[in-house]
């Protein structure tokens, strides 16, 4: 069955704020976990190079056991509290994909 993925590049508005939501969605993350195939962080910014479109200071790519458990987890309550508090506090692009294998 092929992996999903959340993948995200945001730009940081309020950097106390985003720290906040971090926080509570590494909560959301580990409240997953105890209940599916854990999902693994597989890229968070880091070194990248903008090489093309609208470019973000921060970038992060989550990898699950399937697209409907990244779908899920993004979907969640607690994801979806968590994602509360990123409002004000950045701006960005999220989106699920499936892997090819």
């Amino acid at each position: 069955m092929p992996k999903g993925y959340l993948i995200a590049h945001v730009n940081i508005t309020d950097a106390n704020a985003y720290a906040i939501y971090s926080k509570a969605a590494g909560e959301a993350i580990a409240s997953f976990a105890a209940k599916h195939v854990a999902p693994k962080v597989i890229a968070v910014s880091g070194r990248h190079e903008h090489v093309e479109g609208e470019t973000h200071t921060k970038h992060m790519v989550i990898e699950f056991d399937s697209f409907a458990d990244a779908k899920a987890f993004y979907e969640s309550p607690e994801y979806q509290a968590a994602k509360v508090l990123r409002a004000g506090a950045a701006s960005g692009n999220f989106v699920l994909v499936e892997g090819t294998a």
